[in-house]
């Protein structure tokens, strides 16, 4: 297998992970996976850092989960990777489901990929 798909295919594995652990039990994963001074900026404009993100995603009902990773692209630079991709946020019972685009830089610390930033934007309706 190539490098672009190795990489492809593993960081399509991260974000399925990441989905999975979304929720009230997200076990160890944001503590490994995101770096200490990660930065996400949601569709909304809104700015988390990593102590911000993990309350928010445990609070995420079952039914408003992301799902289905898609359209991933990854990018190598050294020990940089630039991720692109979209997914689906079911809307729950009081909202509109929404597909997300976002962009996301990478860094490969001690054998393991770990997010530095991550940027999302809805597809207009």
């Amino acid at each position: 297998m190539s490098e672009p798909d190795e990489l492809t295919r593993e960081f399509t594995q991260l974000y399925q992970d990441w989905f999975a652990r979304v929720g009230p039990d997200p076990g160890d994963f944001f503590e490994r996976v995101l770096s200490t001074d990660w930065v996400y900026i949601d569709y909304l404009g809104k700015v988390r850092g990593k102590a911000d993100y993990e309350p928010y995603v445990a609070a995420v009902p079952p039914e408003r989960v992301p799902t289905h990773v898609g359209n991933l692209g990854v990018r190598r630079f050294g020990d940089l990777a630039i991720v692109h991709g979209s997914y689906e946020a079911p809307g729950g019972r009081d909202d509109v489901d929404r597909t997300l685009w976002f962009t996301a830089v990478w860094i490969h610390r001690q054998g393991r990929w770990q997010a530095l930033a991550h940027h999302t934007s809805a597809v207009a309706a």
